[in-house]
């Protein structure tokens, strides 16, 4: 059994598999010829398949060859070896080909009768082409080390699924899930393509037209959360203009605006008008909040209303004076002092206050 490749093909498509590749998962890539469409061509063709994982992230890509040879599983020392070895040949002409064949290898002495020997591989620069007798050989292993049911399962689309998976706009990837990838796509100068689904935290990825993959990306962890960033800029945005000025009011400092003199001033005198206005809403919505959940959290009017960090601390602080909610104490959530049957007295402060000024 043997089959020829152009040696720049296998070059990139034993690079890409190596991203992906554990001999602690699988034993490293697993390497098969099969019969597929191939770009243009009017029929099927011979390829050479190369799949490989970290259990985190799969890769699958492919070539065409001319031949046909069993499955087997290069491990990743080999592979290392190998690219080597063709990137010295290849310099030697564009259109450079090697054949790759296999043979038994001869069964280990401790091993058992039953147990699949392997394969001894022979890899050369293709005799008919290049007068040379360059070759280097290596042992395989046999397709049984690799877990070649998930690429089945890619194609099928058919997975276990989390029962209690909760789609939500946050994603954690880890560097070592996306660095392979990232290193396929540029090797590749091609996108990183990534389908999720709503039912499994498994991604299918795509990058190029002749790769495709899975990566795991990390669950949140209970308590985290997931409906937006947890931090705020240090730099005010447009949109938070109103909250730095109602901040200046409640510090004591006079604001001043001629409208009628530049951008800036009637930007600022838009917004001051509407200051009191926004900031009633949100002092209601928050004390709604607190008291339908019990819950006086910092953490939670800034997730729930949407508003950065400062805000919903202050909100709370003006909760704590009109005595909806208790006095700060650590980093615990504030005492609720209004029971969710009280609601309507709750939101009363907020009018009553409004009518005192």
């Amino acid at each position: 059994m043997s089959i020829t490749v152009a040696t720049k093909k296998l070059i990139d498509v034993l690079t890409d598999a190596l991203q992906t590749a554990s001999n602690d998962i699988g034993g490293g890539v697993h390497l098969t010829s099969t019969r597929a469409p191939w770009r243009d061509e009017p029929s099927d063709v011979d390829l050479l398949a190369a799949t490989s994982t970290t259990k985190y992230v799969l890769g699958h890509t492919w070539i065409p060859i001319d031949g046909r040879i069993d499955a087997m599983v290069w491990p990743c020392e080999s592979v290392v070896s190998v690219l080597a070895l063709i990137k010295q040949w290849a310099k030697k002409a564009d259109d450079h080909t090697v054949d790759i064949s296999l043979v038994l290898a001869d069964p280990p002495a401790d091993g058992s009768t039953d147990e699949h020997p392997g394969w001894t591989v022979t890899l050369a620069e293709t005799p008919a082409l290049f007068d040379s007798d360059n070759e280097f050989q290596f042992h395989a292993h046999h397709e049984t080390r690799f877990p070649i049911s998930i690429v089945h399962r890619l194609a099928a689309d058919s997975f276990i699924t989390k029962e209690d998976y909760e789609e939500v706009p946050l994603t954690l990837w880890s560097a070592g899930v996306l660095q392979p990838l990232v290193n396929v796509a540029a090797r590749r100068k091609m996108q990183i393509q990534m389908f999720r689904s709503s039912k499994r935290l498994l991604q299918r990825v795509q990058i190029g037209d002749t790769w495709i993959g899975m990566a795991m990306p990390s669950a949140p962890v209970p308590g985290e959360p997931t409906d937006g960033p947890s931090i705020e800029p240090v730099l005010r945005a447009d949109g938070d203009l109103l909250a730095a000025l109602r901040e200046m009011k409640d510090s004591g400092i006079s604001v001043s605006v001629d409208s009628a003199q530049t951008e800036l001033g009637a930007m600022l005198g838009d917004a001051a008008a509407q200051t009191d206005a926004d900031w009633d809403r949100q002092l209601r919505n928050a004390i709604e909040l607190v008291v339908t959940t019990q819950f006086g959290s910092n953490s939670m009017l800034q997730r729930k209303l949407k508003v950065p960090f400062a805000r919903a601390a202050r909100l709370l602080d003006e909760l704590e004076v009109l005595g909806v909610v208790g006095p700060q104490d650590g980093t615990k959530a504030r005492d609720v002092l209004y029971g969710t049957h009280a609601l309507a007295d709750a939101l009363a402060l907020v009018t009553d206050d409004e009518a005192g000024q």
